[in-house]
């Protein structure tokens, strides 16, 4: 592996990845920690919105934590790939000071997807569920036409801006052109357990009033083999 400034250097001098002085950058607070680190909200002088970090220490490219540098490598690379998407978080660089690398990305004003539905549970209407469940549909049918899977997507990695879907976090996520493939983390008895269950046909009941073709087509999604599951243009162009 080379060293933290090579693949630095590297990713930059392969284009498309801009460098941002960190001397334009004013970092504020901390507000989450990611696969490979801290999360802060901050400003930048040359873009006009607020904006996140996401964090890497140096010290743990030094110390060869390989899980957090192959992570913190693979999301600067497969994101700065992509073309701007408007159900894809926008990346607007990368930047570093003496002792981190950060990714500088677009901060997501509503929060994860997870926290609008806990706070929207009692006046989201169905059209504007159906609205973003199009949006999801729609950026997970981009990135497959990139050749890109995701591999971990809940609802705590897609965002909303101004109300709009953002898919992000792809630090697990796997061009399928690609002939390595890399599995990160060490999964928990619970976890494992859940996994259990689903294979064993553990199911969610939908929810009340939920549409009936809505609820065909998740439920079509769940079939064991890949083959009977619809393909996710076919549930776009269904929502």
């Amino acid at each position: 592996m080379t060293s933290s400034q090579e693949w630095f250097d590297d990713a930059i001098f392969d284009g498309t990845i801009q460098k941002i002085p960190y001397e334009e950058i004013s970092k504020g607070k901390l507000i989450g920690e990611g696969g490979f680190g801290k999360v802060y909200l901050a400003e930048c002088n040359s873009i006009a919105e607020k904006i996140v970090l996401k964090k890497i220490r140096k010290c743990h490219i030094k110390e060869k934590e390989k899980d957090i540098l192959f992570a913190f490598i693979k999301e600067l690379k497969i994101h700065s790939n992509l073309e701007q998407h408007e159900s894809i978080i926008p990346l607007y660089g990368i930047t570093e000071n003496r002792n981190s690398y950060f990714l500088v990305m677009q901060f997501a004003n509503n929060g994860t997807l997870s926290e609008f539905l806990k706070e929207k549970r009692d006046t989201l209407d169905w059209a504007i569920k159906i609205s973003l469940a199009e949006q999801m549909a729609g950026g997970i049918h981009y990135l497959h036409s990139c050749n890109i899977i995701h591999r971990d997507l809940h609802s705590k990695n897609i965002l909303l801006h101004d109300g709009q879907i953002k898919i992000a976090d792809f630090g697990l996520s796997k061009d399928i052109n690609s002939p390595t493939s890399s599995t990160l983390g060490i999964f928990g008895l619970n976890q494992i357990a859940l996994m259990n269950n689903i294979i064993n046909g553990l199911r969610e009941d939908p929810i009340i009033y939920t549409p009936l073709e809505y609820v065909e087509l998740y439920k079509d999604s769940w079939k064991p083999e890949p083959k009977d599951r619809p393909l996710i243009q076919e549930e776009l162009t269904l929502i």
